[in-house]
């Protein structure tokens, strides 16, 4: 969840570009919207990270400020899927790296399941003010309880918003 201070300044965020598509159990979604926004990182408050939301379906401000409470629901109907992607520093010191992911599509565990480790990011520059990079899985990963197979590929570039 977004901590307060980062809250009024989400309205009017600009929207980024994303090309680029998940697999869902063999079913093609092509994500469309891109969305960029610095946070403290979890496990080091004096860290930050920045969260990149690609999506199928534009994301409105009120659900950006509370993102992990309202995109599952969205997602648990079917009609919004979308990749989030936690870009923070590598742990062994070699840049940026993807911390996590949370994967919103109405196939995993009511609209949503957080990941970690299948991501490969390849980041295209990231400065302050916004991240550009390719993000993907190396083929399909298989989930239990339901089965589900995914996997994605994309690049963005979105602008960062603090």
């Amino acid at each position: 969840m977004l901590i307060g201070g980062l809250l009024p300044l989400l309205a009017g965020a600009d929207e980024g570009t994303v090309k680029g598509h998940m697999i869902v159990n063999g079913k093609t979604v092509e994500l469309t919207h891109a969305y960029a926004f610095a946070q403290p990182d979890s496990f080091d408050k004096e860290k930050e990270v920045v969260r990149v939301i690609l999506s199928d379906a534009p994301i409105t401000d009120e659900e950006l400020r509370h993102d992990r409470d309202t995109l599952d629901k969205r997602a648990a109907d079917g009609s919004f899927h979308a990749i989030a992607i936690v870009v923070g520093d590598d742990m062994f010191g070699h840049g940026k790296s993807a911390q996590g992911n949370d994967i919103y599509t109405s196939e995993i565990n009511g609209g949503w399941i957080n990941t970690s480790g299948l991501d490969k990011l390849e980041m295209s520059s990231m400065d302050t003010k916004s991240i550009a990079g390719r993000a993907h899985t190396d083929g399909s990963h298989d989930f239990e309880n339901p089965h589900v197979a995914f996997d994605y590929d994309v690049t963005f570039k979105a602008q960062i918003v603090r």
